[in-house]
């Protein structure tokens, strides 16, 4: 027999717990009211995946690993074309091909675990249902069973914390800068080492996150814990990635609010038609630029880039009002959008929805 109701009457943690108290087997499908659909698999009341083997063209791990970077996109085409060609999993082409090793798999399956009952605790409003039973679950491809208890406990830490870190980093394109090198003494985590590690230059929160193939809020707490050690600092400066920094830093400095980092090196090259064409000739010429780079990638990374900067807006937003913005046009008059970055929403065809009493929203 079947659970299923309303998220209004029944919370996602509690259906959780429920399923975690009654060890319960089976497939919990939870979908809001724009559609946005999530799956979570159970073994004995233990998570054990979010990849819904049904629909193989949709891989929420493979856009988790895109999305950071920990799969470049020459890899993305790579093991997409291996995957078409057989029928192994996403993750045995990734060990078998020397991508990942399997250490690597099962950590970032973790943490793409984690992430995703963070974004469903997200929904406010929305129906679930869960259906029970081993045959549900025969064929599923796990890496770990994550303990219910344990994923919420990190999700309400992350939920805690996460706005104080917004204080110290108001948006991802600030720039963090090493110091000092840590003493042998100092206590580091893994993730502090990690992105200690690539800061042997300057870089934008965006660019280590990128690089430090890690989510996006472990990179924010380890720049919190190296800030607190006096290892880093953060500046407003907006610079570009490390190895443009040198000879981009005049260009990335006039556009401070427009730092999208895959597009400076095709930016720099127009530097000079912009500065004669003048200020009529920057939307054409913006554009131009735009659409090379949107031609030369996939364009779920593009989406996922804006995406990820929409969401630091609107958390900062959160952090400050107590709420979210009913609209996103709430943001351009509140000053934390231009006019480049709406049109980037455009673009990609990225659209705000707010939820609950302005608890909660939606990105379609």
């Amino acid at each position: 027999m079947s659970l299923e109701g309303n998220l209004s009457a029944f919370g996602i943690s509690e259906i959780l717990q429920l399923i975690a108290v009654q060890q319960k087997s089976g497939m919990l499908s939870i979908t809001n009211p724009e559609g946005a659909a999530r799956v979570l698999f159970f073994r004995k009341g233990d998570i054990i995946s979010t990849r819904d083997r049904r629909r193989r063209s949709k891989d929420p791990f493979k856009d988790y690993l895109t999305r950071y970077g920990i799969l470049s996109r020459e890899d993305l085409i790579r093991v997409t074309q291996l995957s078409a060609q057989s029928k192994l999993d996403l993750t045995d082409i990734l060990v078998s091909e020397n991508l990942m090793t399997e250490d690597e798999v099962r950590t970032q399956f973790h943490s793409h675990v984690q992430e995703s009952v963070h974004e469903v605790l997200e929904w406010a409003q929305g129906s679930y249902k869960f259906i029970p039973g081993n045959d549900v679950i025969s064929g599923i491809k796990t890496w770990g069973e994550f303990s219910v208890e344990g994923t919420l406990m990190e999700c309400m830490r992350r939920i805690d914390e996460f706005p104080f870190m917004l204080e110290l980093i108001p948006d991802p394109s600030v720039v963090v800068e090493k110091i000092v090198d840590p003493d042998d003494e100092m206590e580091l985590t893994t993730n502090d080492k990690q992105v200690l590690n690539i800061l042997n230059k300057s870089h934008t929160v965006d660019a280590l996150i990128a690089k430090g193939k890690l989510p996006k809020f472990e990179v924010y707490e380890a720049i919190k814990h190296l800030n607190e050690k006096d290892l880093v600092r953060i500046t407003g400066d907006h610079v570009a990635d490390a190895q443009e920094e040198d000879s981009k830093r005049s260009v990335v400095r006039g556009s401070r609010r427009r730092n999208i980092i895959p597009f400076l090196v095709s930016l720099a090259m127009f530097v000079g038609a912009l500065l004669l064409a003048g200020k009529y000739a920057l939307p054409q010429v913006r554009t131009l630029i735009l659409e090379r780079s949107v031609a030369s990638e996939d364009a779920p990374i593009t989406r996922n880039r804006t995406e990820a900067r929409l969401r630091w807006i609107l958390e900062a937003y959160y952090a400050e009002k107590g709420r979210y913005p009913t609209t996103i046009s709430l943001l351009k008059k509140d000053g934390r959008l231009d006019e480049a970055f709406i049109d980037d929403l455009k673009r990609v065809n990225l659209q705000y929805r707010l939820t609950g009493n302005g608890s909660g929203y939606t990105l379609l």
